[in-house]
């Protein structure tokens, strides 16, 4: 038997091994729910203070331009180990877990699909259509940040990201 068949089998053996034994771990909710909440933190603070605003929005026209404005109906690139290099620098240092290009021009970051959907909204120059409900915090001209939470309690989540903003300043 050649090393490749072999490798197949080993790894094949181990993660099944891990996937029986991952079923009897107790698994604590406050630590899901912790990591979760450091996960978006962590997105927010990528959004709010390691990143340019005008050169992101720069970054997102240019890529909705070659993309094809018009000529498409939606274009997305799923963020992962192999996809996602083409999109540029101002946009993949955000690390989202994918961009949405809409036929008309808009482009939507997403930072984190599932449970708590949040990101940044780019409308292309001029544009006459509407922003996303929960596109609540204006970061320039053409470029907003969308939060879920921007529904429940509109002034607790800007209150919190001002608190975000400040702590880092500091450091």
């Amino acid at each position: 038997m050649s090393k490749s068949p072999k490798l197949v089998r080993a790894i094949a053996i181990v993660v099944t091994v891990v996937a029986c034994a991952a079923m009897w771990v107790p698994i604590n909710p406050a630590w899901v729910g912790g990591f979760m909440a450091w996960q978006i933190n962590r997105g927010r603070m990528r959004i709010f203070c390691e990143t340019d605003h005008e050169v992101l929005l720069k970054a997102c026209r240019e890529l909705a331009q070659r993309a094809g404005v018009g000529k498409h109906e939606t274009r997305v690139y799923e963020m992962g180990l192999f996809s996602g290099r083409s999109l540029p620098r101002p946009i993949s240092a955000l690390r989202p877990r994918e961009v949405i290009v809409s036929g008309d021009g808009t482009v939507d970051i997403s930072m984190y699909s599932g449970w708590h959907p949040f990101g940044v909204w780019a409308c292309p120059e001029g544009y006459e259509g509407k922003k996303p409900d929960d596109a609540g915090r204006k970061l320039v001209d053409g470029l907003w940040y969308y939060d879920e939470d921007y529904k429940f309690s509109p002034d607790g989540l800007d209150k919190q990201i001002d608190v975000l903003i400040e702590e880092h300043k500091k450091k």
